[in-house]
């Protein structure tokens, strides 16, 4: 997603458009690759495997639902593999129950958290899906961490066993992926402008 663009700020903004735009990216790429894909009533397609993590959780069901669909190809969808899924926001964007029981906040946080996760959830309850209450919850969370030790390191977002200044070095060794994504050389290879 990382090299994602579009034209005149066209961006899709609910799941059908969403969903439509994947099927149509794995039409293409059907069509450029048929050894891998046949029309539909000949041949399936090679099985499937989709895979992802965060919010994956949310558009990989929404893809495989949208390929069940197809009316050219028949996509032989095997499995469904999810990680740390960004399933259901209600309850995942408040940290602090696993702050707490980590031992990384203390019981005056939590409560103060637990204050902020009921007013995210009623945003949720009235469909404001964009809400500040929402995002801040973990931020929130993180910098509490930051006051329970002497050198002021909040917990690592990414591994709550690490302490860090700042997740801009997390994963180790993103740099050198970033760096090498960004070759010439690798970028004419996806077809990235």
């Amino acid at each position: 997603t990382g090299f994602s663009w579009s034209r005149n700020n066209n961006f899709c903004r609910n799941d059908n458009c969403i969903g439509h735009h994947f099927k149509q990216f794995l039409r293409r790429f059907a069509y450029l690759h048929s050894e891998l894909v046949l029309l539909k009533n000949q041949k399936k397609s090679i099985p499937l495997f989709f895979s992802g993590e965060s919010h994956a959780g949310h558009y990989v069901p929404l893809f495989v639902h949208e390929l069940w669909q197809d009316e050219i190809y028949e996509w032989d969808i095997r499995g469904i593999a999810l990680g740390n899924a960004w399933i259901e926001p209600r309850y995942q964007y408040d940290v602090s129950r696993h702050a707490f029981a980590l031992g990384l906040i203390n019981a005056q946080e939590f409560q103060k958290l637990k204050i902020a996760e009921t007013t995210c959830q009623t945003a949720l309850d009235h469909k404001q899906y964009l809400s500040k209450a929402c995002w801040n919850l973990l931020d929130d969370a993180l910098r509490a961490t930051a006051q329970n030790n002497k050198h002021h390191l909040k917990a690592n977002m990414y591994d709550s066993r690490d302490s860090v200044r700042s997740t801009a070095f997390f994963p180790p060794g993103h740099e050198a992926v970033e760096k090498w994504m960004n070759l010439p050389t690798i970028r004419a290879a996806l077809h990235i402008d």
